[in-house]
């Protein structure tokens, strides 16, 4: 069992798509705490105020929940993302959207209660690749990367969408990998239609990749 990296970007890329049909006037850098809040089965706690309604102390909440950065706890339809509020702007924003991105995505996380098993490892692997993709996508969109492509670096994607230098060197060789992998092919002049067009290409080239995997099924044990 491994990850299939390819189909993991799809889907954080189509929760991203789906989503943000339904959210206006974006401006950029997105107001991801804004966003957040609007969804109304979510409520964002720090860890200060997590540690008070609680009554967990503060230096026990990143070794008890696995992170020090920030976590989600969901129940039913519903979820809490705690964050630590202290973290860097940039590493910050990037958190709160990756762990929206476990939300939105229905992704199952780790069970403090149960032994966590091989099967689990990869799973929670793929997770958390697609969290990353996801926050990706949402902070520093695939279509405006495409239309910014000859006009952005790193330190300039950093400082415009206020996502961390790491962040923005991965988002631009993703860009310029599907740019050689023949993006240009789908997009038209119709700027509106660049969302949809770019998710048809990530779909293809899935679907592509999966029927050339397929043809070599009998003589390897691929994963898929």
């Amino acid at each position: 069992m491994r990850v299939n990296y390819q189909k993991s970007f799809y889907k954080a890329a189509k929760a991203v798509y789906e989503i943000s049909n339904g959210l206006d006037n974006l401006s950029f850098p997105l107001d991801i705490l804004e966003i957040i809040s609007q969804d109304r089965r979510i409520k964002l706690m720090t860890f200060n105020e997590f540690s008070n309604k609680t009554h967990t102390p503060h230096f026990e909440i990143s070794s008890i929940f696995g992170s020090e950065d920030a976590f989600h706890i969901r129940k039913g339809n519903k979820a809490l993302i705690i964050y630590n509020n202290s973290l860097p702007m940039n590493r910050l924003r990037f958190t709160l959207a990756h762990e929206y991105g476990h939300f939105v995505m229905g992704h199952t996380g780790i069970n403090l209660n149960e032994h966590f098993t091989y099967e689990d490892f990869y799973r929670r692997k793929a997770e958390e690749y697609e969290a990353n993709s996801f926050a990706s996508c949402l902070l520093f969109p695939l279509h405006i990367r495409y239309k910014y492509f000859n006009c952005l670096n790193t330190y300039k994607t950093s400082e415009i969408f206020q996502i961390s230098v790491q962040a923005s060197e991965i988002a631009l060789k993703v860009i310029k990998t599907h740019m050689d992998s023949g993006l240009d092919d789908y997009m038209t002049s119709n700027e509106n239609l660049h969302p949809k067009n770019y998710l048809l290409f990530l779909k293809e080239s899935l679907d592509s990749h999966i029927d050339y995997t397929n043809e070599f099924n009998y003589i390897y044990d691929l994963p898929i």
